[in-house]
């Protein structure tokens, strides 16, 4: 990638954003839709504060219009609710609600259903999970 962007290796670097890299390990992401039964689908997870000014409702609005794509939520804030009323009518929104930094990827590589019932919702695929910015 870096020979086809035509961009020098000294000019590159590598910025984890304050993400523990011995908590956070890549997980492939083909195997985690078919652990799932979701090969394919396209899949948005978004894990952070669930406010305006981090976008969440930007998605939140978008799978309205894309119902192909599944919407993964996880995280608290301010548009909780509406996030969760989501994915109680809509068949594309699914609403894990807070998981704990450090169990972020064991919950995110472990049984989210392919059924569509609110009270089992988990996450699907490793992700990473905003800084402590404001």
């Amino acid at each position: 990638m870096r020979a086809s962007a035509g961009v020098s290796p000294e000019k590159i670097g590598i910025y984890t954003h304050w993400v523990d890299q011995e908590i956070f390990k890549p997980y492939n992401k083909q195997t985690a839709k078919k652990e799932r039964g979701w090969e394919n689908k396209r899949v948005v997870l978004y894990a952070g504060r669930l406010e305006t000014s981090k976008g969440a409702d930007v998605l939140l609005n978008v799978s309205q219009i894309l119902k192909e794509i599944y919407f993964i939520f996880i995280g608290e804030g301010s548009l909780q609710k509406s996030i969760a009323d989501a994915s109680v009518n809509r068949a594309n929104v699914f609403f894990a609600g807070p998981i704990e930094y450090t169990k972020l990827p064991e919950s995110t590589r472990n049984d989210f259903p392919s059924g569509h019932n609110a009270k089992e919702r988990r996450s699907l695929c490793v992700c990473v999970p905003e800084g402590s910015s404001g």
